[in-house]
């Protein structure tokens, strides 16, 4: 555990299997990449402690709250995979953990569309935004643990963010990055267009894979009816 960095735990290459509780180690941290819910878990855990305060608390206060987001908006789960408490402190789980509807979800956005400010104030740091919405050098070309779900993922993703960074949508700007979530549940940034698209209801496929094929229907009309003139 020793050989574990955050930077593992925020770009899928810690090396836990996918379930979000407590789990063995697939591989050396850093060699692969893996969507898994413990590392993001984990990385709860770290940020809970270093604070002294439950992220629901610590980040309504902080970023949901100056976004105009209220508790109806956005809820957080109880934890499906941990103890409720770390430290005498309440537990949050990253790991599907949070519900959100699409007025919250294009909020959040926007945020980071305007790099990390809202109404003047930096909420949170542009360096962060910057590198969540990019690829990590580090991580870029790493084989992934499971290729038929997670083809070439190591190079079109960041800080728990998706990003086309490696032009594998190729009709969408390649400054395009987004969050994905349960049930095909999307944050799109596409800060070339000035655009923020949410979207949440039913999943598009029975087994949820990282592929981008999937996206292109929702996407690629998006882009081009502001790129196209014959739109």
């Amino acid at each position: 555990m020793d050989d574990i960095t955050l930077l593992h735990l925020a770009t899928q290459t810690a090396g836990f299997e996918k379930p979000g509780g407590y789990t063995q180690l697939l591989f050396k941290p850093g060699t692969r990449w893996h969507y898994s819910d413990g590392g993001p878990n984990w990385l709860a855990e770290c940020i809970t402690l270093v604070y002294g305060e439950d992220l629901e608390t610590l980040l309504f206060r902080r970023v949901f709250e100056p976004l105009g987001i209220q508790p109806e908006d956005l809820k957080w789960r109880q934890n499906a995979y941990r103890p409720h408490t770390i430290n005498g402190l309440k537990r949050c789980e990253f790991g599907a953990g949070i519900h959100a509807n699409v007025d919250a979800m294009a909020r959040f956005g926007i945020l980071y569309l305007r790099g990390g400010r809202w109404k003047g104030k930096q909420i949170i740091p542009q360096s962060f935004v910057d590198a969540a919405r990019t690829t990590i050098p580090d991580v870029v070309g790493l084989p992934s643990y499971t290729d038929d779900k997670y083809r070439d993922a190591s190079n079109h993703y960041g800080l728990l963010w998706w990003n086309n960074a490696d032009g594998t949508l190729a009709n969408v700007p390649r400054d395009a990055y987004w969050s994905w979530g349960l049930y095909e549940s999307l944050i799109v940034v596409l800060p070339s267009l000035g655009i923020v698209v949410s979207r949440a209801g039913s999943s598009w496929q029975d087994d949820w894979s990282s592929h981008y094929e999937i996206l292109k229907p929702f996407l690629e009309p998006i882009v081009a009816s502001v790129s196209d003139p014959s739109h």
